[in-house]
């Protein structure tokens, strides 16, 4: 009987599918890239699945650019690409860091749907080679939603000294972990 009532409740209930990349994004947070390119190698991922294909060369790259190394050509197209070839030719001094910036803001700008990726990724652009800190703000603001974007802000926050808003920051991350 027991059997029966479990068998039932578990065709009844949804069954969550196995996110793939959990284990890739894991390690890109707490930085370890070397992870991020072992399971990236490893893990398998249906070919019908475009969008996660997609995240994992992002993720990839991102990572192979945290340890110093050019982001190579990207078989993808899409915003968040194009932000990290940018980012890639300010990293490596490639391009004129006033024009990479622009590149990204006009990105950002154009995009118009509060892509947290492409915001996360113009907003270390900024923090970083920018020359005003309110300015990678500006730009992380319009994905306050996204805890990458908010780790991002948080950062920043610190460094301006901005412990008061970076407190505040914190919070709202928090309460999105908690949802």
């Amino acid at each position: 009987l027991a059997s029966r009532v479990l068998n039932s409740l578990n065709r009844t209930m949804p069954q969550d599918d196995p996110d793939e990349l959990w284990d890739l994004r894991n390690q890109y947070y707490v930085g370890h890239y070397e992870g991020v390119v072992s399971e990236a190698t490893t893990v398998r991922l249906d070919d019908a699945d475009s969008s996660m294909v997609a995240e994992r060369d992002l993720f990839l790259q991102l990572a192979n650019l945290a340890m110093g190394e050019e982001a190579t050509p990207s078989e993808h197209s899409g915003p968040e690409f194009t932000a990290v070839e940018h980012l890639s030719n300010l990293v490596h001094e490639a391009g004129e860091a006033d024009e990479e910036l622009m590149a990204l803001k006009r990105l950002v700008d154009e995009d118009g749907t509060g892509n947290a990726r492409l915001r996360m990724i113009a907003g270390l652009a900024f923090s970083k080679f920018g020359s005003d800190p309110n300015d990678a703000l500006r730009i992380l603001h319009g994905a306050s939603g996204s805890l990458e974007a908010l780790n991002v802000s948080c950062s920043i926050l610190l460094s301006m000294n901005r412990v008061d808003l970076a407190s505040k920051t914190l919070q709202q991350m928090q309460d999105i972990d908690e949802d």
